[in-house]
């Protein structure tokens, strides 16, 4: 059985005020954006916890970026990705060392920078599916 769904438009509930709002109602569910490339919010009881699509290598590249990992073992990481053998989160754990904890906190730091990136829309519709 399909969930719940309510559609808008940003241009009407811009998103800083959508997200207030679907905080206080605590909303479980996702917010799908018709962006280019369209995007998609996940929420679970009012908080965003997830965001697709993610960009390519992005955990890796925090990581690089942030100085936690070195251009050695990220481009032996990538390495081990673009072959196949593994994909990111497995190549961070076993080419690169990254414990799960540290992962996470890269999903957040990248939820974060995706989340700040779609304050700037003006022009968008939504949906929301529960």
């Amino acid at each position: 059985m399909a969930g719940a769904t309510t559609q808008g438009q940003l241009s009407r509930y811009p998103l800083p005020r959508l997200l207030a709002y679907l905080g206080r109602k605590e909303f479980t569910g996702v917010m799908r954006l018709e962006t280019n490339p369209p995007a998609e919010l996940l929420f679970h009881e009012g908080i965003p916890v997830g965001y697709a699509p993610e960009p390519p290598q992005a955990l890796c590249r925090i990581l690089l970026e942030t100085g936690r990992m070195t251009d050695e073992v990220f481009a032996r990481t990538m390495e081990a990705v673009t072959r196949g053998q593994v994909d990111e989160e497995e190549g961070l754990r076993r080419v690169a060392g990254i414990p799960d904890t540290e992962m996470l906190r890269c999903r957040r730091y990248l939820l974060f920078q995706q989340l700040t990136r779609l304050f700037g829309l003006r022009e968008a519709s939504f949906t929301l599916t529960a």
